[in-house]
């Protein structure tokens, strides 16, 4: 039986500062963001993945601060399902990152970090060497990095990142959001390609919906995008994630893992275990956590 891995959820308290970016435009004034303005917590998670047969969770942060490893950690303590998180460290400020990771080296659950580099105004902020040496002493340590971009520039220097350091596990959150609503996928295409040719690169199968027209999306939308992944990346470095609660702006979590496991009918056993199962163990680590 395959062990279900959910690789990218959140938590969030209402009010807390963990959601002051919906207080921000452009979400300030979208009223479908209504649907995200409430207490997404672990016993809610619980109700769904208890309901959908899902074994573990993946948690990642949501803001980039401390408060949010806090948070986080608190959860996974209380909840033994929850596999690993997704934390965040000043990669800009070697001597706090060095303390910051000698702290959390003491909590096995957090097993990679992220920075929100799709909200940075500069979209090479990814490549400043000091980031880049920071990640060195990350990935030195065992830890991977996620990688949440938005545009075309942040998928091209994807690669670019990936071949300074082919010692960091390196995995992009959401496929970079084609254009799925859009449907002008040939630069999108272009770019994936060339970030899965590095062998360290690997990528979630997450946010596809959120891409997608968020009322009126349906599977076939979703099997281009799905299947070039698949030829770039394999099924060994391909791993299921909700996005729960974002989800919910697009139908929420039962339609996304429904769409997914259309898909999935079409792959052998073997892919099937490395998407849902086998291939997030590997990237963050579980064997040993």
């Amino acid at each position: 039986m395959i062990n279900i891995i959910d690789s990218h959820i959140h938590f969030w308290a209402k009010g807390s500062a963990q959601t002051a970016w919906m207080d921000l435009e452009p979400y300030a004034s979208d009223p479908q963001y209504n649907l995200l303005r409430h207490d997404f917590l672990s016993q809610d998670l619980d109700l769904i993945l208890n309901k959908l047969g899902i074994a573990q969770a993946i948690i990642v942060e949501a803001i980039d601060d401390d408060i949010e490893n806090i948070a986080m950690l608190a959860a996974a303590d209380d909840n033994p399902r929850i596999a690993a998180i997704v934390g965040w460290l000043p990669l800009l400020d070697r001597q706090k990152l060095t303390e910051k990771l000698a702290h959390y080296a003491k909590f096995p659950k957090f097993r990679a970090i992220r920075h929100l580099i799709n909200t940075e105004p500069d979209a090479d902020w990814i490549l400043n060497p000091i980031v880049i040496e920071n990640l060195r002493l990350a990935a030195e340590i065992g830890l991977a990095s996620d990688y949440i971009g938005l545009t075309h520039e942040h998928l091209k220097n994807l690669p670019k990142l990936a071949s300074q350091l082919p010692g960091l596990t390196i995995i992009l959150d959401h496929l970079n959001s084609p254009p799925i609503a859009s449907g002008d996928l040939e630069q999108w295409s272009k770019n994936l390609a060339a970030a899965a040719a590095c062998p360290n690169v690997y990528a979630k199968i997450s946010g596809l919906d959120n891409a997608a027209d968020w009322d009126n999306w349906k599977f076939e939308d979703l099997a281009t995008p799905l299947e070039h992944e698949f030829d770039c990346f394999g099924s060994a470095r391909l791993m299921y994630g909700s996005n729960w609660p974002v989800t919910n702006l697009s139908g929420g979590y039962e339609k996304y893992w429904s769409a997914i496991n259309q898909w999935l009918d079409g792959h052998d056993a073997i892919d099937r275990t490395n998407i849902l199962q086998t291939t997030a163990q590997k990237a963050y680590k579980l064997y040993n956590h």
